[in-house]
Order: structure tokens, then C-alpha cells, then sequence
């Protein structure tokens, strides 16, 4: 869903790279609205960290903020007519702080380990004697 949501050709006129921290922030609608669904975006990624139970959440996390730096990379050097831009990879950081502060205020991790929600395949025991 992000690949089709970021990585879609757009109908700007050509390719533009923003590298300064809130410089094209306005206080139009648009702007707003663009910020604010790109921390939405990356908010069930926290979540999902929390919740997943990783060995390392940190790793994942950075991860995360990697995928979202190659967004803007791929979107201003594969020409799909999208601007590129700064303000995209701290809203989506932003986003997955937010996810995952929510899941561990909420014990969301703590609820899945308690429903034990994993699944387990059992082999058949054989028995110990031979007839």
C-alpha cells in the first residue's frame, strides 16, 4: 500500500528535491493534509513493532526510516514526476515514534503475548515402544 500510495507517477512537472526541513510547509490545507497522512501512514508500523514482538525494535524501527529515505530517493531519481522531500521522512519517523509510544501506552505487546496469538504446529509423538 506505501509503494502505491508514494511511488505512483504523479503529474507534477518534473522532479524536485526538498532538503531543508519544513521550507515548503504552508499553512494552506494541502500541506497540512499531506504531513499529516504521512504520520498516519507509518503509525500501524510502530504498532506493529511493538506487537510483533521483535528481538530488536530499534533495528526494525531504523529500518523503517530507511524504507522511507529510499521513498524519497526512488521518487526523485526514477522520474515519476514527484517531489522528493525532507519533510516526508521526519512526518513518517514522526509517525512511527507515535506508533510505537501508542502500542506500549496501550500494552498492546503485553495484550498480544497474553492471547498468545502465535501459532503452533504440533508433531505427533511417537511412542517408545516398538510392537
Amino acid at each position: 500500500m506505501v509503494a502505491i500510495l508514494t511511488l505512483v507517477p504523479g503529474d507534477l512537472g518534473g522532479t524536485s528535491a526538498n532538503l531543508i526541513p519544513f521550507d515548503r510547509l504552508s499553512n494552506d490545507s494541502f500541506s497540512i493534509l499531506n504531513l499529516v497522512l504521512n504520520v498516519l501512514l507509518f503509525v500501524p508500523a510502530g504498532v506493529l513493532i511493538v506487537c510483533a514482538r521483535v528481538e530488536h525494535p530499534a533495528l526494525w524501527a531504523a529500518a523503517v526510516v530507511v524504507g522511507s529515505v529510499c521513498i524519497e530517493f526512488t521518487q526523485h531519481y526514477a522520474n515519476l514526476h514527484r517531489s522528493a522531500d525532507l519533510n516526508d521522512v521526519i512526518a513518517s519517523t514522526v509517525g512511527l515514534g507515535v506508533g510505537l509510544w501508542l502500542a506500549r501506552r496501550l500494552r498492546l505487546g503485553r495484550l498480544v503475548r497474553e492471547r498468545d496469538c502465535s501459532f503452533r504446529v504440533s508433531m505427533p509423538r511417537r511412542s517408545s515402544s516398538r510392537t
